[in-house]
């Protein structure tokens, strides 16, 4: 139960999973919402014999920071902070000053795909997510647990909107972070290795694709990053709205293993998912300040 846990907490370590704007009021608050998820049953394609369990779970939280002054250049100088790569990695870093190493990758039509399919998941139409600069990032996160070492590569759809662009509210730069494909690779001890695969259904590399037969509904992670002018005009504040979504497959034998039913498990994998979203967002978002701070002197 302990090991299902732990891979719930690898696959959606995903530094990156925020999403939609907040219709709340901008101040500063830290808000959680962990959702359930039903189970769902589904066959193998590889052997029709063997029961394969789909289990989803979801969270979401939003995060406001501090109000902090305007450049001096005004509202429009505040583009200028998000434009520098520098300042976006840091909400991908999960609230670490070493964080995950992100490279940018070479678009391709496949990528682009995903971008636009994923993109009409979240609401965005194709028109809208033609807006803007887009670039493609993976994002790779190693985490240590004892005997074994996984290593995680979120590939990812980086967004940057300026006020220029068609879709924006109040013309304020915004960053989107869109999970496209993500991998797992898991070294050390070969009984924890072997268990890994096992549960994930695969080879050393444990893939995100969305085909059906491994991930009927979908994993995934979506992120909205903005900035907020304050009800003054001399200030701004930024703010995130997270929300992570994971499927995972078991084995139906190993379904009726667990020490709990089926909505507790839910309820205590949605709690796990919850405390990656708590421990990443505001943390980053503190950085993300941090560097802003810094910027105007």
């Amino acid at each position: 139960y302990f090991v299902v846990l732990f891979l719930i907490v690898t696959v959606g370590s995903s530094d990156a999973a925020f999403v939609g704007r907040s219709d709340t009021p901008h101040h500063v608050y830290t808000h959680s919402t962990p959702t359930s998820c039903t189970l769902m049953s589904a066959t193998s394609g590889k052997d029709t014999d063997n029961k394969i369990c789909f289990v989803q779970f979801s969270a979401n939280k939003t995060v406001t920071t501090e109000c902090v002054p305007l450049p001096a250049g005004g509202l429009s100088s505040v583009q200028d902070f998000f434009d520098c790569n520098e300042h976006r990695n840091l909400l991908l870093s999960a609230g670490k000053r070493n964080g995950p190493n992100v490279v940018q990758i070479e678009e391709t039509d496949k990528l682009l795909s995903m971008f636009h399919e994923e993109s009409k998941l979240h609401g965005i139409s194709d028109e809208e997510s033609k807006c803007g600069l887009i670039k493609f990032l993976n994002v790779e996160s190693p985490t240590k647990f004892p005997g074994l070492s996984v290593t995680s590569i979120n590939t990812m759809s980086s967004r940057f909107i300026t006020k220029n662009d068609a879709d924006t509210d109040d013309g304020m730069p915004e960053y989107q972070f869109t999970l496209l494909d993500s991998t797992q690779d898991a070294k050390g001890a070969p009984p924890l290795v072997w268990l890994f695969k096992k549960l994930t259904g695969s080879g050393n590399g444990v893939t995100h694709s969305g085909s059906s037969d491994v991930d009927p509904k979908g994993s995934s992670s979506f992120t909205r990053v903005y900035a907020v002018p304050s009800e003054d005009g001399k200030g701004i504040s930024f703010e995130a709205n997270a929300s992570l979504n994971i499927v995972i497959k078991f084995p139906s034998i190993m379904m009726k293993l667990l020490p709990v039913n089926v909505e507790k498990f839910e309820e205590q994998g949605s709690a796990s998912i919850q405390k990656v979203l708590d421990k990443s967002i505001r943390p980053s978002m503190e950085l993300f300040v941090e560097a802003y701070k810094k910027w105007l002197q």
